[in-house]
């Protein structure tokens, strides 16, 4: 069975997509210093009029007004305010303005407590229009980022035990065959070294033909050349010594003694 995806996971993605910011403003006490709206309305009279409740030590708070929520943050005399949308929460406004905060203290420091109305009008919108851009997007979001990294993670996990699921009958298939060539390679070197010791044997078997045909030559050159035995024999009567016969007749022959001194 496929795995799917929990409802709950589903919910987050859903969630993601709701809600967005939609006008932010930088100011010192009453004095708009940078302001952008992504959309035409009446927000920018009704974050002055909030401007006048704010107070001047360092806060957070949040007003409500119909279906929005105005978010604001005072540091160092200066107050950073944004509306967005009730689904959005508080949490990511208050983040956003974290960010302005630091963008714009870097950018003027002390000199925007002296400024005067919408003097970084020019420059510091480009900044909030931006940052705006990025939160409703949801990258700037770290939680949502990490659960949407989780969503993706969860996902490849469940892509991968899929395959692994299909793939399980192939595997099984492949230590079938894997087995099975072990054996194969068995049966293969027992029949080499019986096949090698064939083939020795029948060099031998040749070797010793070989052997018994030379030697067969020699003995019938040597029957040629000697027709037949004949010269064993003549060389037998050859080396023999004489022996008188003992039936051949002496002769005796008396000589006179005188004879021997004339």
């Amino acid at each position: 069975e496929k795995i799917k995806l929990t409802e709950n996971v589903v919910g987050v993605l859903c969630e993601m997509a709701q809600g967005k910011i939609i006008y932010s403003m930088v100011a010192r006490e009453t004095t708009v210093l940078a302001e952008y709206a992504m959309m035409q309305g009446n927000f920018n009279n009704i974050s002055r009029r909030i401007l006048e409740k704010i107070p001047r030590h360092d806060s957070k708070m949040s007003y409500t007004y119909d279906q929005h929520f105005f978010h604001y943050m005072v540091e160092d005399g200066i107050v950073y305010l944004c509306m967005a949308d009730e689904a959005f929460g508080r949490r990511l406004p208050f983040q956003y303005l974290d960010i302005i905060a630091g963008h714009f203290h870097r950018s003027y420091g002390d000199r925007a407590k002296k400024a005067s109305a919408l003097q970084f009008h020019d420059d510091f919108s480009r900044v909030l229009a931006k940052q705006m851009e990025h939160f409703n997007s949801g990258q700037g979001d770290k939680i949502r980022q990490v659960q949407t990294e989780i969503v993706k993670v969860k996902e490849v996990m469940v892509d991968n035990i899929e395959k692994v699921l299909e793939r399980h009958e192939r595997i099984e298939l492949l230590v079938e065959k894997s087995a099975k060539m072990n054996e194969e390679a068995v049966h293969f070197k027992r029949a080499g070294v019986r096949l090698k010791r064939a083939m020795c044997f029948k060099n031998i078997k040749l070797i010793l033909l070989l052997v018994g045909v030379i030697l067969l030559i020699i003995f019938a050159v040597f029957l040629f050349l000697c027709r037949g035995f004949k010269c064993v024999m003549h060389s037998d009567d050859k080396s023999a010594p004489a022996v008188p016969s003992p039936s051949s007749s002496l002769s005796i022959h008396y000589v006179d003694p005188a004879t021997l001194f004339t």
